[in-house]
């Protein structure tokens, strides 16, 4: 399948906002109505819709529910997510000496915790990996419908927006903060119409051509809705009511613009946005260790107390320089294994 650079190009992004996000969670409290919180908070989503969208139009029309096709699907989703997830909790091992204990790490390794323990936080970040690997599982069952019964993505959409608004209105108590809510907000259910409404949106990419002008008018808006949305205080507001259905829908929104996004942009904006598009599962799951382990350097904890912006840039640069090497030499190289296998 021949690549679409808008959804590297938004991957990348997004992958790069929540690394910006959290250099400046670890430091400061966010409230609301940052425009950085906000981006933290609705980055992930974007990664759900981009992922429904990939996984449509690389594996919808080839794939028949028989052992040849799941097992084609699943070892190359295996060997896409697993030996990054199992790289950085090793670190995470042998760098903090962070040990949860044996039923944890067999969860975590074996990526059960995202049935059962969804909220894991070993290493940081897993939980949205673990809510991916559930996706995949529901995926081949969501082809198979929509294949033989040819309104059944209508009707999958609309029950996955039917859940997302009772999560939405039922779901959370607004006495409790967005960490206290954590357990809730990372239930693979909560975020199950993001994955959706990328599949959705792929399914009806032939309808979706709008001109360069409307796509700019469209992602224009969305940004301005976005960053003025009125919400203030703890981040629980951002992902209660109807401030919920408002931010999900700008995602999609944002998603079904850069979609369509089918050439490259000049090389000068193509080049470090595919790269980063391609590095940005390593961004995603490395940073926390690069920030935690440059922590430890006497002279970077001078920096992190009166030079903070220096710190910052010291781990953006350091963690996509790591990421750079982690594509390349283990990211990449465990995708060739996975290829080779399903094509013996």
């Amino acid at each position: 399948m021949q690549r679409t650079p808008g959804l590297d190009y938004l991957r990348g992004l997004a992958a790069f906002g929540v690394m910006v996000y959290h250099v400046t969670l670890w430091k400061t409290a966010v409230s609301a109505d940052m425009t950085i919180a906000r981006i933290g908070v609705y980055s992930v989503p974007i990664f759900y819709i981009l992922s429904g969208i990939t996984l449509h139009k690389v594996y919808f029309d080839r794939m028949g529910f028989n052992k040849k096709d799941l097992k084609y699907f699943l070892l190359k989703r295996f060997f896409r997510i697993y030996p990054l997830m199992w790289f950085a909790s090793i670190l995470i091992l042998f760098l903090f000496d962070r040990y949860p204990g044996i039923f944890h790490t067999i969860l975590s390794f074996s990526g059960l915790f995202a049935f059962v323990f969804w909220d894991n936080d070993f290493p940081n970040g897993i939980w949205s990996v673990g809510n991916e690997l559930v996706f995949y599982t529901l995926f081949p069952f969501i082809v198979l419908l929509s294949k033989r019964i040819k309104s059944s993505l209508f009707w999958i959409f609309t029950a996955g927006l039917v859940v997302h608004i009772l999560y939405a209105y039922l779901g959370f108590r607004s006495s409790l903060s967005y960490w206290d809510s954590w357990h809730l907000y990372t239930n693979p259910l909560n975020q199950l119409f993001f994955f959706i409404s990328g599949i959705t949106l792929s399914n009806y990419s032939y309808l979706i051509k709008f001109s360069k002008i409307i796509n700019i008018l469209i992602l224009l808006l969305c940004t301005i809705l976005f960053v003025t949305i009125p919400a203030k205080g703890d981040l629980l507001h951002l992902i209660i009511e109807e401030n919920r259905l408002y931010f999900s829908f700008i995602c999609i929104g944002i998603c079904m613009v850069f979609m369509q996004i089918k050439q490259e942009a000049p090389y000068i904006v193509h080049k470090p946005l595919s790269k980063l598009g391609e590095i940005s599962y390593s961004v995603y799951l490395l940073h926390p260790i690069v920030y935690f382990t440059v922590l430890k350097i006497p002279v970077m904890q001078l920096a992190h107390s009166d030079l903070y912006w220096l710190y910052v840039l010291s781990v953006v640069t350091l963690t996509l320089i790591i990421s750079l090497f982690s594509y390349r030499y283990i990211e990449r190289f465990f995708i060739n294994v996975g290829s080779r296998l399903v094509s013996t």
